[in-house]
């Protein structure tokens, strides 16, 4: 799934995932940081995995980003627009990033939900 994440990103704004998963303080690699954890979250991944794959030093750098996000979707034509292609390309591709992964599924356990006619 954080592939296809990074190749999203990729498709939407031209950079690879080593180029701007570096400790850089300027915004075109911060924006496209910001992306890849908002849409990593959103996957249903954890901070601290979000934090390993960027090498940030602490999960209240990504918790951070997140929270920065809806204002910068606001405020900011630049970013709105990043974030904006990454989701058109995610949907291109097939990835329904809200969509959160079932744990401990099994197919022959019964729903409460369901009725056995």
């Amino acid at each position: 799934m954080k592939n296809q994440i990074q190749k999203a990103i990729l498709l939407a704004t031209g950079m690879e995932f080593k180029e701007y998963a570096i400790t850089s303080r300027e915004l075109k690699y911060f924006f496209k940081r910001m992306i890849y954890a908002v849409k990593c979250r959103e996957a249903g991944f954890t901070y601290t995995s979000i934090k390993n794959d960027l090498g940030v030093k602490s999960w209240q750098t990504v918790q951070h980003m997140i929270e920065l996000h809806p204002d910068e979707v606001l405020r900011n034509t630049e970013y709105r627009m990043m974030f904006n292609a990454t989701s058109y390309h995610m949907e291109k591709i097939g990835i329904d990033a809200h969509r959160r992964p079932v744990l401990n599924f099994h197919p022959f356990i019964e729903r409460k939900y369901e009725r056995i006619y």
